[in-house]
């Protein structure tokens, strides 16, 4: 259950990989600024985890250790992590930095019915050392299901998110909770051919505004040979934001996938979004969006991971904000035990209201860099040190920090 603490905006995004057609842009892509515990698949599934928008737990192999807690149908994997960071130059409100400890303790419970269905809870008790922030209790669960039928897939996803932390886009601690459903099938039309086709539903609500959106993404791929995949998607959808206006867009995208092995692979994709605002002349805005990432282990025990993106989404301070980013990271793995972990990102978010000429009131430039250590411990457990650091240079003077985190965590999993 690494990071979780999202020190600023590595901890987040560094270990992420943008996404992709089979999974939208969220409602609100917001960035944790100080502590909010992401929210940690415990599914003890190979590969790419939730990059696998199809997987099926009926065929894919658990590798986790066995669980010592068993009742066949019912596996439980209790899992328990904890968190302590001080942090420096954080904001407290806008214009106002500081500094404190944060501690977070997160017990939590996974459990599969017959790898059908899994069920994962995790609160998190965070609290902090500097009163200017408050100490606050964090959730989350998830409701998964998958299954097949023939040359269909199903999948069903229920996430509930509840979260205090301070974001960058607001400059203070900001509670936020997130409903999020996600339907998906697909079909295998033949041996090349595959369609993909879903719908999604974001409810958010927070300090500021409430975000809710509906879209139905939908993509045809086409496997032109062994590890290539060819797509192109479309991904319709309304957004509705109280206080503030209701919008539609229209998402376009082509992409392609290559697998070289298991030492090399590379994603690709690209398209416009365009987003129209009801009312207000009815102001609409074009935004190319692409993401990428190159996957490289050219030694075992060595991962290179780079990834770039840009995402369009709504926003708490304005109509939407423009996510542009970069990021490196490299892990080393040492004597099967331990790793190393090091990594460096570049992002530019900006704050646009959609009106007349769509210019940004507020852009963001934010820098970070990380650096870690960790071992496995007794087979089940982890411990992680990190030393993490993010400058954000903004035209609104108010939003600007430079900060330093240093963390550890501990964590056992059965």
């Amino acid at each position: 259950m690494k990071a979780f603490f999202a020190a600023i905006l590595l901890a987040c995004a560094l270990g992420a990989l943008p996404a992709t057609a089979q999974e939208p842009v969220g409602a609100a892509a917001e960035t944790a600024l100080v502590p909010m515990p992401p929210p940690t698949d415990s599914t003890p599934r190979p590969g790419q985890g939730e990059q696998d928008a199809f997987y099926n737990p009926l065929v894919e192999k658990d590798t986790a250790a066995p669980s010592p807690f068993t009742w066949w149908p019912l596996v439980f994997r209790p899992h328990v992590s904890y968190d302590i960071m001080y942090a420096d130059g954080i904001l407290a409100k806008p214009g106002r930095r500081a500094h404190t400890f944060i501690q977070a303790f997160s017990p939590g419970l996974f459990v599969s019915w017959r790898r059908l269905w899994t069920l994962d809870y995790t609160p998190t008790w965070n609290s902090f050392t500097n009163p200017l922030f408050h100490n606050n209790i964090s959730h989350y669960a998830k409701l998964r299901g998958a299954t097949t039928y023939e040359d269909w897939a199903f999948s069903a996803t229920q996430e509930y998110t509840h979260t205090s932390a301070v974001l960058v886009e607001t400059g203070q601690q900001t509670t936020i909770q997130d409903y999020t459903t996600v339907l998906k099938a697909s079909y295998e039309v033949n041996s090349q051919e595959r369609l993909e086709t879903g719908f999604k539903q974001d409810i958010q609500a927070s300090d500021l505004s409430d975000i809710r959106e509906w879209s139905l993404p939908s993509s045809l791929h086409y496997a032109v040979g062994p590890g290539w995949d060819v797509f192109a998607s479309t991904d319709p959808g309304y957004v509705d934001v109280v206080p503030g206006f209701s919008m539609i867009f229209l998402r376009l995208q082509t992409g392609i996938s290559w697998k070289a092995l298991d030492a090399l692979t590379f994603s690709a994709q690209g398209g416009v979004e365009s987003r129209k605002i009801q009312g207000a002349g009815n102001s609409a805005l074009n935004t190319g969006i692409f993401s990428g990432s190159i996957e490289y282990e050219p030694l075992r025990g060595t991962q290179l991971t780079a990834s770039v993106s840009r995402e369009v989404a709504a926003a708490y301070s304005s109509d939407i904000s423009r996510d542009t980013q970069g990021f490196l990271r490299l892990r080393q793995q040492l004597f099967r035990r331990f790793h190393l972990t090091g990594g460096m990102g570049s992002q530019e978010v900006a704050y646009v209201p959609l009106g007349p000429g769509a210019i940004p009131i507020r852009v963001d430039h934010l820098n970070s860099w990380q650096a870690g250590f960790g071992a496995t411990l007794f087979r089940r457990g982890s411990i992680e040190f990190d030393y993490s650091r993010a400058l954000n240079d903004s035209n609104v003077p108010i939003f600007g920090f430079s900060s330093k985190q240093y963390e550890a965590i501990v964590s056992y999993r059965f």
